[in-house]
């Protein structure tokens, strides 16, 4: 049998029987499957079939698997197995019913999203997934709006895709590593390979996140750009209220400390700076929160881009090498909302129907082969005469 996308509906992997594709990432497929004795709906993710043979994708998918399984917290998607079968390396993770942070983000305005009780309270939920990890050693190292799933009885959120989670802190590890996350939301060691990746480098990403709630985008927007923006130590740091001077100055605050270029200066954790976020835009009092939004009939509109950096021209040289060396590897991500899960069927019942299908929104870009990207950035802010020494700081 073959890996990922190969892999037919009906197959059997394990106990499970999939049933059809829901969604692909960086470096697996996912599919809503049912296991056949219980009749339970799970999503099954199976490594795809272009890194099958190569060692470091297979460790790297089972190093997902451990730290998930071991990550045990209320919003943190579960992962409940692990196994090899016929060459196919799969894991198996609770299915949520429901919709992403990044959905939810674009049925609202930005000053509407603020007073929503399901955006809320999931950057409370997101900030307790990332502590629960922290204090177990464990960086999610991508975090961003379509890894964090809402469920839609309860309205939990939870924090999925630990693909490029590193476990420990452990320098050593991440110096070996390749540049890898999502463009928008990287820290900037993130952008400078060899650099240690720790809990800091996730609170500077869910800052980046929090940014894009008050704001409508992140904050130095998308793709290269953004690089450019993450090391730009020279330029002014991304300011919240530039895009809407509207905002509460203790917001602005509270996100500038938590988009720190240097970590040692960054909030101390997501837990914290979630606090601050809430507290600095909580509806006056007598004001009701605002009801969730209804997603938008179409493409959500983009918010007022902010002025780039100065370096923006940096970043489109960059893309002129990319297109030279192909080393940049971009994976459009879908990870397809499982949709309603079904009851077990009792011992004489049919076979239960599987859940209706549900659209999730899921974009991103992974990184696989930035090295000679990110390093020809770094030459290119050189030739500005811009500091991007190894400790980030930014002056």
């Amino acid at each position: 049998m073959r890996q990922g996308d190969a892999i037919n509906s009906g197959r059997l992997v394990g106990r499970y029987r999939l049933d059809r594709l829901i969604g692909s990432g960086g470096f697996g497929a996912v599919y809503l499957a049912q296991h056949v004795d219980l009749g339970v709906w799970r999503a099954v993710k199976i490594l795809h079939e272009g890194m099958a043979d190569d060692a470091s994708f297979r460790a790297r998918f089972l190093r997902e698997a451990r730290i998930a399984a071991r990550l045990r917290h209320p919003n943190i998607v579960a992962v409940l197995e692990y196994g090899v079968e016929d060459d196919v390396q799969y894991l198996v993770m609770e299915h949520v019913d429901g919709t992403t942070l990044g959905a939810l983000l674009a049925g609202a305005e930005p000053r509407r999203r603020l007073g929503d009780t399901a955006v809320r309270r999931a950057i409370a939920d997101v900030a307790a997934a990332l502590d629960h990890a922290h204090a177990n050693g464990v960086a999610h190292r991508d975090l961003k709006p379509s890894n964090v799933l809402v469920g839609r009885l309860d309205g939990r959120a939870l924090l999925t895709d630990f693909g490029l989670a590193r476990s420990g802190f452990d320098a050593d590890l991440t110096r070996t590593d390749r540049s890898l996350g999502t463009f928008a939301y990287m820290s900037p060691e993130q952008c400078r390979p060899g650099h240690p990746v720790t809990a800091s480098s996730d609170v500077y990403s869910f800052a980046a996140l929090l940014f894009e709630v008050a704001s409508g985008q992140p904050p130095y927007g998308h793709g290269l750009a953004a690089v450019a923006g993450h090391l730009d130590g020279g330029a002014p740091a991304a300011s919240v209220r530039a895009v809407d001077p509207g905002l509460p100055e203790a917001l602005d605050a509270a996100l500038a400390r938590g988009l720190a270029r240097d970590p040692e200066r960054r909030s101390g954790s997501a837990g914290v700076l979630a606090s601050a976020f809430l507290a600095a835009t909580a509806p006056a009092a007598g004001e009701p929160a605002s009801p969730p939004a209804p997603p938008p009939p179409g493409a959500a509109p983009r918010g007022r881009r902010p002025a780039r950096a100065p370096l923006v021209v940096a970043a489109l040289a960059v893309t002129a090498v990319v297109a030279t060396s192909g080393a940049l590897a971009l994976h459009g991500t879908g990870l397809a909302a499982p949709p309603r899960a079904q009851p077990p069927a009792a011992a004489a019942s049919p076979t239960p129907k599987p859940p209706a299908r549900r659209s999730w929104p899921h974009y991103g870009y992974d990184l696989t082969r930035t090295s000679q990207v990110v390093t020809a950035i770094q030459l290119l802010l050189i030739w500005h005469g811009l500091s991007v020494g190894p400790t980030g700081a930014d002056g």
